[in-house]
């Protein structure tokens, strides 16, 4: 690779392409400006480009997991409150035992930019 050609590989912000739709955009807004206690949000696959809301709740981890399932990907936020009552985000990228691997490496391409969703 020349040297120009990996100095504009480095300056220029690269992106898979991934957007989300007009459902997830809303539920995204309202998982981050929510005050409950054990809030998430789940998204997954409309097209291989789209992501849209699959579900959201309040109930914690418990209703998150039973939005994960064995033959299906998923991006999900989860708010835990650390010790000292801290507020934190973790984010889960979810691929099944029955994902196929065409499937998996789009995954392992789309999951930076689900992170900055």
């Amino acid at each position: 690779m020349s040297a120009s050609a990996l100095k504009d590989y480095h300056t220029v912000r690269h992106s898979s392409g991934l957007a989300c739709d007009e459902a997830l955009e809303t539920a995204i807004e309202r998982f981050r400006t929510s005050s409950k206690r054990f809030a998430w949000v789940c998204a997954e696959y409309s097209t291989p480009q789209l992501l849209t809301a699959r579900a959201e709740g309040v109930d914690g981890l418990v209703g998150l997991a039973a939005q994960l399932h064995d033959d299906s990907v998923a991006y999900a936020s989860l708010v835990v409150h650390a010790d000292g009552g801290q507020r934190k985000v973790v984010f889960v990228s979810w691929v099944g035992i029955g994902v196929g691997g065409l499937l998996r490496a789009r995954v392992s391409m789309h999951r930076n930019d689900a992170l900055k969703l």
